[in-house]
């Protein structure tokens, strides 16, 4: 038996989804590919972040990186150094992770912040441990 989570992405869709493009583009594309559903039920179900948390990911590494939840999240500045946020510049990269609290964990994890790979694995690692509670601060943006 499949679960609303399978009926609704399969697994390149969720990897797709979590690298990222716009959140809108994404609801558009789960609209089309979801029979028999209305779209007030799509968006109750989107809403869960339980049921389909790569959407609430892949726009709260948007909103991290650009503060805009329908671009693709970025780890750079247009320079090419490694974005660091504003005001803490202890804020890096796409899902601007936080040195002081998550630095030694990526580090056991084998995950380099300071490149897209690192940063989005361990955005993910946080975000499957602890849902989106540590981007609260962002929530205006990627809640919308």
């Amino acid at each position: 038996m499949s679960t609303a989570s399978d009926d609704l992405i399969t697994a390149s869709a969720r990897v797709a989804i979590f690298q990222g493009t716009g959140l809108r583009a994404q609801v558009a594309a789960l609209e089309g590919a979801v029979s028999g559903k209305t779209a007030g039920a799509l968006s109750a179900i989107l809403a869960n972040a339980q049921v389909v948390p790569e959407l609430v990911a892949a726009a709260v590494t948007s909103c991290e990186s650009w503060g805009d939840p329908n671009k693709q999240p970025r780890e750079f500045t247009e320079t090419g150094a490694v974005l660091h946020g504003y005001p803490n510049p202890d804020d890096i990269g796409l899902g601007q992770i936080n040195l002081p609290t998550w630095g030694a964990t990526a580090k056991q994890l084998g995950f380099d912040l300071y490149t897209y790979e690192g940063n989005l694995a361990m955005s993910k690692w946080i975000f499957d441990h602890y849902g989106a509670a540590p981007w609260k601060y962002s929530k205006g943006c990627w809640q919308g």
